[in-house]
């Protein structure tokens, strides 16, 4: 379960991220077959771009018209890659966090097993 005002807050570590480098950042999320919509409503706040925190309201898609689940999953879960920030670049050596709260009108929300962010370094030419 999910309550609403439960912020996960993941702070990224600097000594594995590097100013002027490019990096891709994803959430990642886990439902079970119990999740009840086929939408996800997220806040999102990041100190990444800049030391001011910015925000933004995702609405992330995890099944079709259908009701056909969209991510990949097996044995009752399915697991959904939300492109979030593309190819950006720290800008010093800091505290970064990404904190993350759901925004759906169920309270508490059911059916989310796992959310997390991933971090890739980008490849250039590649």
């Amino acid at each position: 379960m999910w309550y609403s005002d439960s912020v996960l807050v993941f702070k990224i570590d600097t000594a594995n991220i590097h100013p002027g480098k490019k990096y891709d950042i994803t959430i990642e999320l886990t439902t079970n077959h119990s999740y009840p919509y086929r939408n996800l409503l997220l806040y999102v706040e990041h100190n990444i771009t800049s030391p001011v925190y910015q925000s933004d309201t995702l609405h992330c898609l995890l099944a079709d018209e259908y009701g056909r689940w969209l991510g990949a999953g097996t044995g009752g879960l399915n697991q959904f890659s939300l492109n979030y920030l593309a190819a950006v670049v720290p800008d010093s050596v800091r505290i970064y966090e990404l904190k993350i709260r759901q925004s759906m009108i169920n309270n508490p929300l059911i059916g989310v097993e796992k959310a997390g962010v991933k971090i890739t370094e980008v490849n250039i030419g590649s």
